[in-house]
């Protein structure tokens, strides 16, 4: 019996992956073609500064030490110290646990740093001083996974302070695992509760607040250099160089639809 002929290889294409290609670079262009109409108002917006900070590479700013958790509350807390219009904590925390929604209240508060409780048993990161001697204390977390101590402190400064607004900063994908944490019968939080707000809401505040025409320029300066940091170094969006997207694809869509979102946000409510 003659043996049967070998089958002939077919080659690869790609052809059946060509309309999801196309789809795909249809996205990104709809993605990068909106992001370059909000970076064109920012950058005019910003001029002054030198344009939108996501034009700078951020992640080589030794001045703020990213690996330490100790930096970013510094330069918050003198940011919330030295703004002369209280734009940015008026932007946070206005409103919010009983504290005013007039931005005059938040102008130029005292902000003391690693302030200590029960003989040191506790450090507050931060604490607030508002003019009408109010207090207000912001824990600071990037990475630290040890949420639950905020409420330990919390309940010491509400005692021996008289404290009685409290508020944690965290990243946006730690939110979760803090209310996880929050539902657990074993954690002993009692009294008094936490707020939260996140570092994106941190770099929505500070977009507005750089805009504000009465705020001074040193203060300006100083936010736009944090703002790039907190945008590139926590919440990870791309250095977008240059006055236009010169390349975008889809390995970078997540990022470029992030800016994208924030940059949509603080242009919703200016």
């Amino acid at each position: 019996m003659p043996e049967s002929p070998p089958h002939a290889k077919s080659e690869p294409s790609w052809s059946p992956l060509a309309p999801l290609i196309l789809a795909g670079r249809q996205v990104v262009d709809g993605v990068k073609k909106r992001l370059e109409d909000l970076l064109r108002d920012s950058d005019e917006a910003l001029r002054i500064l030198g344009g939108d900070p996501s034009r700078t590479n951020w992640n080589a700013f030794r001045p703020l030490r990213p690996s330490r958790e100790e930096n970013w509350s510094d330069w918050l807390a003198w940011l919330l110290q030295e703004s002369q219009t209280g734009a940015l904590a008026s932007r946070l925390m206005g409103g919010r646990r009983g504290l005013s929604d007039a931005p005059n209240f938040f102008i130029s508060p005292n902000v003391e740093r690693e302030v200590r409780v029960s003989g040191g048993l506790r450090r507050a990161d931060l604490l607030v001083t508002w003019t009408d001697g109010e207090f207000t204390h912001i824990e600071v977390k990037i990475d630290d996974g040890n949420r639950l101590k905020t409420f330990d402190t919390a309940r010491r400064l509400q005692s021996e302070l008289s404290v009685n607004t409290h508020f944690l900063l965290l990243r946006e994908e730690h939110i979760e695992a803090w209310e996880n944490e929050n539902e657990s019968d074993t954690i002993e939080k009692s009294v008094p509760s936490v707020d939260v707000f996140t570092w994106r809401d941190i770099a929505k505040a500070v977009r507005r607040a750089i805009q504000e025409p009465n705020e001074g320029m040193r203060w300006r300066v100083f936010a736009h250099a944090f703002l790039g940091a907190v945008e590139q170094q926590i919440l990870g969006h791309p250095r977008i160089a240059g006055g236009f997207l010169t390349s975008a694809s889809v390995v970078h869509l997540g990022g470029l639809t992030s800016v994208v979102e924030l940059l949509e946000e603080v242009a919703a409510n200016e």
